[in-house]
């Protein structure tokens, strides 16, 4: 099920169940606005989840998921970059 497959990959505060309730009821992405799918398109429901800690941090169009996924990695590079530059320094 839908919930299995989310407990495997993410992490979540409150009940699975009230979190699939609230994937079935959410209708447009919050970030863009625009109406969610469940077909395989760019407006696709996605569960977006921090890439590092991996909560949930809401559901939203495949877009916006696939954009911050991306800000996600850039900000993990840039952790390991800085730790990395003032490790050298000591």
């Amino acid at each position: 099920s839908r919930i299995i497959k989310w407990r495997k990959a993410m992490r979540y505060w409150g009940d699975w169940n009230q979190l699939n309730d609230l994937y079935c009821a959410t209708t447009h992405c919050p970030l863009c606005d625009c109406c969610l799918t469940i077909k395989n398109d760019r407006f696709q429901k996605s569960v977006d989840h921090d890439h590092f800690s991996l909560y949930v941090r809401d559901i939203i169009c495949k877009s916006c998921n696939n954009s911050r996924g991306k800000v996600d990695r850039n900000k993990m590079i840039l952790h390991l970059e800085l730790y990395r530059h003032f490790s050298l320094l000591k």
